[in-house]
C-alpha cells in the first residue's frame, strides 16, 4: 500500500509517497526525472523498508511559487512531516548532491549514504570531455535556447538514459517513454526561484567530514569523469566504498532497477 502525502515547505506543496514498512529509506531523484523514476526500485525495496519519495520544486506533482528556498530544509520539512527520525539516503546525480549537503549539515538524521553519479558542489570539473560529449552537450544548449524543448529532451534522453558509449535508442520502451515525459515536465517547469546557500565550503571541500557509511556508485556507460569523481569522492570519505554498475547510465533505476535495488539492500543490509 502507498500513502499519499503533502507537505508544506514555505511556498511550495511537496508531493510524497510512502510505502513498505521496516527502517525508513529516502530515494532522491535526480535533474532530468522525477519521484516516479524510482517506481520500480520501490517496489523491490518496500518489503523491507519503509520507502519514501517526493518531487523537489521544478519536478513532477510538486507545487510551489517563485522564492529563495533552500532543498535541504525541503527534505527536512519531509522527514518532520512523516515522524522520521533517522533516515536512509539513496540519491542520484543532483540528488545525491542533495543527500550529501542533507548528512553534512544534519548529520544525525542520516544512517547510510548511497551516492549515485552525484553531482557535489565544489567538485573538480573535467579538463577535457571527449568530443562526443561536447557535441552532444553543445546541441542540447542550442535547442534549449532556441525554444526546441522536444527535441533538447530526446537529446538528454540520449546522453543520460542511453549512455555516450551506448548506441542511440539502446534503452526503448516504457522506461524511455517514462524519461522522456519526467523530462519534458522539468523542462517546461516554471523556475522555483533561487536556492538559498549557507555553507562558506562547498560539499567537496567538506568530504572528510562526513562520517556516514557511504557507497559511491557509477554507471559504467555514464560520463567518464563522473566515474572519476566518484572514485575520488570515495578516497575522500572515511570508510567509504566505491562500486561500478556495469549495465547503466546515468539513471539506473530506469535502465538497471532490480540490479540497482539489490545493490542498495545489500549495503543498507
Amino acid at each position: 500500500m502507498t500513502d499519499r502525502h503533502i507537505i508544506k515547505s514555505g511556498s511550495a506543496k511537496l508531493s510524497v509517497l510512502q510505502s513498505g514498512s521496516g527502517p525508513p529509506m529516502v530515494l532522491l531523484h535526480p535533474g532530468v526525472a522525477d519521484q516516479r523514476c524510482w517506481a520500480v526500485v520501490t517496489r523491490q525495496l518496500e518489503s523491507s523498508y519503509s520507502v519514501v519519495t517526493y518531487d523537489r520544486r521544478g519536478y513532477g506533482s510538486t507545487t510551489y511559487v517563485e522564492e529563495l528556498h533552500d532543498p535541504v530544509d525541503d527534505l527536512l520539512a519531509v522527514l518532520d512531516g512523516l515522524d522520521l527520525g533517522r533516515v536512509h539516503l539513496v540519491g542520484n546525480s543532483v540528488g545525491a548532491g542533495l543527500a550529501v549537503d542533507f548528512a553534512l549539515r544534519h548529520p544525525d538524521r542520516v544512517g547510510r549514504l548511497v551516492l549515485i553519479s552525484a553531482a557535489i558542489s565544489g567538485a573538480p570539473r573535467p579538463e577535457r570531455m571527449p568530443d562526443s560529449v561536447t557535441e552532444l552537450n553543445n546541441e542540447i544548449d542550442r535547442l534549449e535556447a532556441s525554444g526546441d524543448l522536444d527535441a533538447t529532451n530526446e537529446l538528454e534522453a540520449r546522453l543520460w538514459l542511453d549512455g555516450p558509449s551506448r548506441p542511440a535508442q539502446t534503452i526503448s520502451g516504457r522506461p524511455r517513454e517514462l524519461f522522456v515525459e519526467m523530462n519534458g515536465l522539468a523542462l517546461r517547469a516554471p523556475s522555483p526561484g533561487p536556492v538559498e546557500s549557507r555553507d562558506e565550503a562547498t560539499a567537496w571541500e567538506r568530504l572528510g567530514e562526513l562520517a556516514t557509511p557511504t557507497l559511491c556508485l557509477v554507471g559504467h556507460h555514464d560520463l567518464p569523469h563522473l566515474g572519476d569523481r566518484m572514485a575520488a569522492a570515495a578516497e575522500l570519505i572515511d570508510g567509504a566504498t566505491f562500486d561500478i554498475l556495469p549495465n547503466s547510465a546515468h539513471v539506473p533505476q530506469l535502465d538497471d532497477p532490480d540490479h540497482l535495488a539489490a545493490v542498495i539492500s545489500e549495503f543498507i543490509g
